[in-house]
């Protein structure tokens, strides 16, 4: 949250995402931990949702580049 609030332009926008995407991992977390339990077993919520964690880390760093705004160019440049 905190990270999200130095963001100037887009602020109320982008905690509104984090917000709702939050809303939707405590609504879907547990249902699919018990999914994966029922289905694998005990180990099955640890793989299950490490490997949904995995997916998401690969599609972060594909876009990571779309995600530094033109105030993280100026602070790097003058920083140098």
């Amino acid at each position: 949250m905190a990270v999200l609030s130095g963001y100037k332009e887009q602020r109320e926008v982008l905690i509104g995402y984090f917000e709702a995407i939050l809303g939707l991992a405590c609504l879907c977390g547990p249902l699919l931990g018990s999914a994966f339990y029922k289905i694998f077993g005990y180990k099955g919520p640890f793989f299950g949702i490490g490997g949904i964690y995995f997916i998401v880390f690969l599609i972060f760093l594909i876009r990571k580049n779309k995600l530094v705004t033109k105030e993280d160019l100026i602070i790097a440049e003058t920083s140098n």
